[in-house]
């Protein structure tokens, strides 16, 4: 979550003054070079309340912006080869100053030319700086020496991207990796190695600032911000909570049936009385079934088949709902949620957010928090 907190106001004064129902915004956009170096200000340009920007974690590229320019404005024409843009969101505060966020840096799709009323106007899709490792495709074949650091293996694939802020780590290679060329990108490489770290996936803040940091379940992080219906909230009456239990299996089987070898099979079934998912409880059997296992013995296969009886005992339940604009959103932000109407209460991780950069424009949010619905198996299920 960006600083709420900025230019001399405190954390009340800013949250005070977009509570307001009678609050004024702004909405700016930053002509950006492709070192992510400021070129001015394109406001002008740009369509009034035309832009967009959605950010959904579980996306490779997570960030986007759908943006309408209206040309024959301005002195300088944006470059859509070169140029990026870097909206800003901003709320004008009770003595006349303003606090403003950035919503993150867009390298932008050449558009359709449109004319419409004497009037030529192009709209163009935006995405965050992950499309420059996805765009890069290995044509030959990658590899990183057993012992390296995987920070120093995994800094050498970003040289494309101008700042990336890498949490520190020791952890080195117990052995070299290689990706073979022709289809595997930068971004996979990239991935598989924060990965292997436990490190979250890479992704980019408002500023446009790549940030790379080990994975902190959302319980163990602190609550960015509350949305609670109350006199104060900035929460639409509306919500939607989802949690769907229809498919999740209660019988897991694991088989490893490979020339040459024994077989093995390992096998998880939930009777307990407690989960409502269970056979005894559903009076039915839903069972997932995987061959494709390669386990050395019998010892990992019934390690894997538990980790598949904990993430389907763990389940998501999610919540989407929307406010007023709310510009210092980031990544994965961990909110208390509190709804009258639907009862719902608890700490959940948001994994995406929309919002309209226009003057009574919404904001979209999708959180989301772990379900246990069999205490029997205990355990964090894979994301």
């Amino acid at each position: 979550m960006q600083p709420i907190a900025q230019n001399g106001y405190s954390s009340f004064q800013v949250i005070d003054a977009l509570q307001k129902s009678g609050r004024t915004m702004r909405y700016q956009y930053e002509r950006l070079n492709t070192r992510n170096e400021s070129l001015g200000w394109i406001t002008d340009q740009i369509v009034e309340g035309s832009g967009e920007v959605t950010h959904e974690y579980l996306r490779e590229v997570q960030r986007t912006l759908r943006v309408e320019f209206v040309e024959g404005v301005g002195e300088i024409t944006f470059d859509f080869y070169n140029d990026r843009i870097r909206p800003w969101v901003g709320v004008k505060m009770q003595d006349g100053g303003w606090v403003d966020w950035p919503q993150g840096v867009f390298l932008m799709s050449t558009p359709t030319r449109s004319y419409r009323n004497g009037v030529v106007t192009r709209s163009s899709d935006g995405y965050d700086q992950n499309i420059v490792l996805i765009d890069e495709v290995f044509a030959f074949r990658a590899d990183v020496a057993a012992g390296a650091l995987y920070t120093t293996a995994v800094s050498s694939h970003l040289s494309a991207i101008p700042n990336v802020t890498i949490a520190p780590s020791t952890l080195t290679l117990p052995a070299a990796r290689t990706w073979d060329p022709g289809g595997v990108t930068k971004y996979e490489v990239v991935t598989d190695l924060v990965e292997a770290m436990n490190y979250g996936k890479l992704w980019f803040d408002g500023s446009g600032v790549g940030q790379l940091e080990p994975y902190i379940d959302p319980q163990d992080s602190p609550v960015g911000f509350t949305y609670k219906t109350d006199d104060q909230s900035v929460m639409h009456p509306e919500m939607d909570q989802t949690l769907d239990l229809f498919k999740v299996p209660n019988r897991i089987v694991f088989v490893v049936s490979k020339p040459d070898r024994p077989l093995l099979i390992s096998e998880f079934v939930n009777n307990s009385p407690d989960s409502p998912i269970s056979i005894v409880r559903r009076g039915r059997t839903v069972t997932q079934v995987d061959t494709a296992k390669d386990a050395a013995t019998q010892v990992e296969l019934d390690g894997l088949c538990r980790r598949a009886a904990i993430n389907a005992s763990n389940v998501y339940e999610t919540v989407e709902f929307s406010t007023m604009l709310m510009p210092f959103h980031e990544n994965r932000d961990t909110l208390q949620i509190e709804h009258d109407g639907l009862g719902v209460t608890g700490l959940y991780s948001e994994v995406g957010w929309s919002m309209n950069l226009q003057a009574g424009g919404r904001m979209s949010h999708k959180v989301r928090k772990i379900v246990n619905v069999n205490a029997i198996v205990v355990g964090v299920p894979d994301d």
